[in-house]
């Protein structure tokens, strides 16, 4: 009876240790943020009525920076996954919204593709944006599981325009203020990066004084890899494009300037380059700004030469980005630096849209029209 009574009190025993593991493996997974037991989906594609409103709530889920986070806000994509990325850019770009399937994608289930009307300008988009987030302790709560970004294609666009935020939380508003200007000037697509420019607390294998999460100078991101899709979606087509990267400068940058605007080159821009006639229309249409640009100003250098997507477009070739500086450009891509005062997209839509008037039809219609 007593030998009895001692495997009872060992099972017992075994059972009290087996419970108290799994408990500790419980309290572990939720100090670790496992995704099973803490994620979720964002809830902004179904909250949203605007363009604006779906960035506003989406902000609140972007990984921010790692000292604030505690945590690698950013993962970096294998080559495989970039390319199925441009995949589905290039399914976007050529009006394929609707049929997209991304269950054949590892990284599928964290990210949604669909349409998204936005109430207040009548118009429906393509949106591709990551929506699993997973929860961590205290301080960086909700956080996106990737890190990506999010890319928009308007199929109904009046102007070739690429509106881009590659620091948003970073720089403020600059998100917000990318939305507004691709809504208002019909432009055809709008990106924007996942995580704060710091989010990664590793250095880039691109550029070593940036970190891997920084859109603007790591070519091992989406962000990078949309722009070249882009690139390759007009060349074939043999129509230009604009890219036109918001940025914004700290107070103590470029003193007595407002708006600092280049072609990601330190050359001052010569009469008929797109950037001198953005700048004139800037200041018509707000006459109390300083726009300035290379060659104006001895203490501003904010010229975006090593600026990754912008040495892409200057004709630099993609496996010499990182380390290769443009030797020209070629008018296609805008690096725009702004104090924080002057990044409301309502001070932009008319010095734009004046810019690059509609004089042809959108690129969609016209693929139709030539495939008939």
């Amino acid at each position: 009876m007593k030998a009895r009574e001692g495997k009872v009190h060992r099972f017992s025993s075994t059972r009290a240790t087996v419970t108290l593991l799994l408990c500790l493996l419980f309290v572990w997974s939720v100090a670790e943020g496992s995704p099973a037991a803490q994620g979720g989906t964002v809830p902004c594609l179904g909250s949203s009525d605007t363009l604006e409103e779906l960035v506003y709530c989406f902000y609140d889920y972007v990984p921010d920076r790692y000292s604030k986070d505690g945590r690698d806000g950013f993962d970096v994509p294998t080559a495989e996954e970039v390319a199925q990325w441009r995949e589905v850019v290039a399914q976007m770009m050529n009006g394929q919204c609707e049929s997209i399937d991304l269950n054949g994608y590892d990284w599928g289930g964290d990210f949604t593709v669909t349409t998204f009307t936005d109430v207040e300008a009548s118009s429906t988009y393509c949106i591709l944006m990551e929506t699993r987030y997973e929860t961590y302790p205290d301080p960086a709560g909700p956080r996106l599981t990737h890190g990506w970004g999010t890319f928009v294609y308007n199929p109904l666009a009046l102007r070739e325009l690429s509106i881009a935020a590659p620091h948003i939380k970073y720089e403020a508003w600059t998100d917000r203020q990318a939305a507004g200007i691709f809504k208002r000037t019909r432009s055809r697509t709008l990106l924007m990066n996942g995580a704060h420019r710091y989010a990664s607390d590793v250095g880039s294998d691109c550029q070593a004084d940036g970190k891997r999460s920084d859109a603007a100078h790591n070519t091992q991101h989406m962000f990078y890899a949309t722009v070249a899709e882009l690139l390759e979606y007009y060349d074939g087509r043999g129509v230009p494009f604009y890219h036109l990267q918001f940025h914004g400068m700290g107070s103590s940058s470029c003193p007595g300037v407002d708006v600092y605007l280049t072609h990601g080159s330190a050359s001052p821009p010569v009469a008929g380059d797109k950037v001198l006639e953005l700048r004139a229309n800037l200041v018509q249409h707000n006459p109390t700004w300083i726009a300035n640009g290379p060659g104006e100003n001895p203490e501003c250098h904010l010229n975006g030469t090593t600026n990754v997507e912008g040495r892409l477009l200057n004709g630099v070739p993609g496996d010499q980005v990182c380390g290769t500086e443009a030797s020209g450009y070629s008018g296609h891509f805008i690096h725009m630096e702004q104090h924080s005062d002057y990044r409301r997209a309502e001070d932009w839509f008319a010095a734009i849209n004046d810019a690059w008037p509609v004089t042809y039809f959108p690129l969609v219609i016209r693929d139709v029209a030539a495939a008939r």
